[in-house]
């Protein structure tokens, strides 16, 4: 008992700090690479992601900063994405209709750039936020698009 005990707490240690190391790599990242770039925007939308459920500020600090750099980039995608990491957060934080209006924008983007996977990814989610607020009708409507979109792609 003792011998599972200890191998259980040295597991999720091991991952707590892993999750921590990954964390600090791409702040480093962010911090001594000037240069603002796609690479740039990438990071900063991976670290939105990692402070996702634990820094929420900070999950949005950096999702505005990818946005706000991509504009300037003109970078679909990265903008895609740093509002797609803005619609997870409102989700979860229980603002469905932030979350909806930030999802829809982030779906538009990946529309113009065809990026399939992502467009279903979204929708999907989508479709998630409307259970939420208990819109089954549309939760269907949006999975049924999420499917489709995925089944054309494949």
């Amino acid at each position: 008992m003792k011998n599972r005990l200890f191998f259980l707490l040295i597991f999720f240690l091991h991952s707590f700090v892993f999750a921590q190391g990954k964390k600090d790599s791409l702040f480093l990242f962010v911090k001594n690479n000037p240069a603002q770039d796609t690479t740039y925007v990438n990071t900063l939308n991976l670290l939105a992601h990692e402070y996702m459920n634990n820094a929420n500020d900070s999950c949005l600090l950096y999702a505005d900063q990818a946005i706000f750099i991509s504009k300037k980039l003109n970078y679909i995608r990265g903008q895609a994405v740093g509002l797609n990491k803005k619609a997870e957060f409102f989700n979860g934080k229980g603002e469905y209709q932030k979350a909806l209006q930030l999802g829809l924008e982030s779906y538009k983007l990946f529309e113009k750039i065809n990026a399939h996977r992502s467009m279903s990814n979204i929708m999907n989610s989508i479709g998630n936020t409307y259970l939420g607020i208990n819109n089954k009708a549309k939760a269907l409507e949006a999975y049924i698009k999420s499917y489709d979109i995925a089944a054309k792609d494949s």
